[in-house]
């Protein structure tokens, strides 16, 4: 059916391996929409289906692993400058505490850097006993921080001049820079969503 057809995908989809979920705004600020509508609406299913009347707050508490503030003076910042945002993982269990991942596509570098950068920062203020370090991966540089709790548990990295990586599992991390690298360490190709036949079709 794809014959004679060049689908347009996002370009974000060709850095996420093809076994990982994906989904892919074009706006910050859209899927922090469907983020909190998931969280009302998640929340009433899952006291309705399971008789579970705790709230596990998945989004705030994925929010603060990752150091990103979505209060209401942040989000004209977002709409300014990302391009486009997508979450990936290995699978769904988020709740019970899965490997996130968010590559930003971003415009305005200086004031992206900055922004994110200081979002960091406040939030190593805010949670006693951070630690930061940092590593390499495929000849990119990333910072780690983290607290004891894991209450902040990020890895962030700028793989690209317009590209900006956040985990909270160093293993997420790596295979995203995987991906954007198209090998694995050892020189194995790796197969990347945007470019199977199936997710081009859809």
């Amino acid at each position: 059916m794809l014959t004679g057809r060049e689908p347009k995908v996002s370009p974000l989809s060709l850095f996420v391996p093809e076994d990982q979920y994906i989904l892919a705004f074009k706006s910050l600020n859209k899927l922090l929409d469907v983020l909190d509508l998931n969280n009302r609406w998640g929340a009433h299913v899952i006291i309705q289906t399971k008789r579970e009347k705790r709230n596990h707050r998945v989004n705030e508490r994925l929010k603060t692993q990752l150091a990103v503030k979505t209060d209401l003076l942040t989000r004209p910042f977002y709409n300014l400058v990302v391009d486009e945002v997508i979450v990936t993982g290995s699978d769904l269990y988020v709740r019970e505490g899965s490997d996130v991942t968010l590559p930003f596509r971003f415009k305005q570098p200086q004031v992206f850097k900055f922004r994110m950068d200081g979002f960091l920062n406040s939030f190593e203020k805010l949670i006693s006993n951070t630690k930061r370090t940092h590593g390499e991966y495929l000849g990119v540089k990333y910072v780690h921080v983290t607290a004891p709790d894991r209450r902040i548990h990020v890895f962030f990295a700028y793989p690209k001049d317009s590209l900006h990586i956040r985990s909270n599992s160093l293993v997420g991390l790596q295979r995203v820079l995987e991906a954007i690298r198209g090998k694995t360490p050892d020189g194995r190709k790796v197969n990347r969503i945007g470019e199977n036949d199936e997710f081009k079709y859809i």
